[in-house]
């Protein structure tokens, strides 16, 4: 069993062998892309929550691909979609361009929506996304999947704790290869693709809103930005950001040092490793000891396990009980406004 802490108290178990006390929900999924697929494949394995009924993909071979595996109903356009089949939720994949209008759509014809990140391109259409989901009493979250990461659950936990004392600052780093899918799809970076990311996560384990100091980005592979960093302020703890897609080495790392030690958060192996009562040795007796010095080093425990699943689980249960999420719409807005705010000032 796995639990998600949100606002200092455990939630409700996301997933078990006893399923839900509602009835089974009937899903969709819009857009079988890189993420869409995957949507696909965890909703398929969750254990009697719900059940796929349909899918909408334009693509005529990759849903041709799915196709012979299911027996569900598909569609070209989700608009026929949401004519032809009653669904309860969908998650939409599509290009980030599309995801104001489909979610809309799917609002407006009383469907929650669980919409990947970021929540749209402009601020206008986020609020717009926003302003429908509250009109329609509908349920709109937004796919920060990171904040689902077993080990982001427990450091966030371990700091509201007070074990890594007074924070002092935290620096991330989202590096990887340019993804070639997106010569063909989407007209957004690095910043919205991955430093979005870790945006949320600040936000989520600090709590608070941060001012942005600084912003840069380079844009070398494409016409958009490949390469980007971002200070923020959450008063007096600054958050340092890197993402790349010009490094040949795939990181997604976290250290958060306080008074009481420094916390490394690896996001894919999914541990964490704490360093305390650290300082130099007290003799210097060669060139080998200005590497080293004196610390304690802890690595906890953290049950692994598929954030993807976390979240869907989460979204499925918010849905089945009428909850809040733990990645509403205006925190979606949010994390737009941090990383689009050197281009709205």
């Amino acid at each position: 069993m796995a639990l998600l802490y949100f606002r200092g108290r455990s939630l409700l178990p996301l997933y078990s062998a006893s399923g839900w006390s509602s009835a089974m929900l009937r899903v969709g999924v819009i857009g079988l892309g890189s993420m869409g697929s995957q949507h696909l494949r965890v909703y398929r394995d969750l254990p009697n929550d719900c059940e796929v009924v349909a899918v909408a993909e334009k693509d005529e071979r990759r849903r041709d691909l799915y196709q012979k595996r299911d027996g569900r109903e598909w569609y070209l356009d989700y608009r026929d979609m949401l004519a032809g089949t009653k669904l309860d939720a969908v998650s939409i994949a599509l290009p980030n361009e599309l995801h104001c209008r489909a979610t809309i759509d799917c609002l407006n014809g009383g469907v929650d929506v669980l919409v990947e990140k970021p929540i749209a391109l402009t601020i206008d259409d986020a609020r717009k996304m926003i302003a429908v989901a509250k009109r329609k009493e509908r349920i709109l979250m937004v796919g920060h999947v990171e904040r689902f990461n077993p080990a982001v659950q427990f450091i966030r936990k371990y700091i509201a704790d007070g074990k890594l004392g007074g924070l002092y600052y935290l620096s991330s780093r989202r590096l990887g290869v340019y993804p070639s899918r997106f010569d063909r799809i989407g007209k957004h970076g690095v910043s919205l693709d991955l430093a979005i990311h870790d945006v949320d996560v600040m936000r989520f384990i600090m709590g608070r809103r941060p001012k942005v100091i600084h912003s840069d980005r380079v844009n070398r592979l494409s016409s958009r930005d490949d390469y980007f960093r971002l200070t923020l302020r959450f008063g007096k703890v600054i958050g340092n950001l890197e993402a790349s897609w010009l490094s040949p080495y795939k990181i997604r790392q976290l250290i958060i040092n306080g008074s009481e030690g420094l916390a490394m958060v690896d996001y894919l192996a999914q541990t964490v490793d704490i360093v305390s009562n650290y300082k130099e040795k007290p003799e210097l007796a060669g060139y080998l000891d200005f590497l080293d010095f004196e610390y304690e080093h802890t690595k906890p425990a953290i049950r692994k396990a598929e954030p993807l699943r976390l979240e869907l689980s989460h979204f499925i249960d918010c849905v089945s009980n009428r909850s809040p999420s733990m990645s509403d719409g205006p925190n979606g807005l949010e994390n737009l406004k941090v990383v689009l705010d050197d281009r709205v000032r």
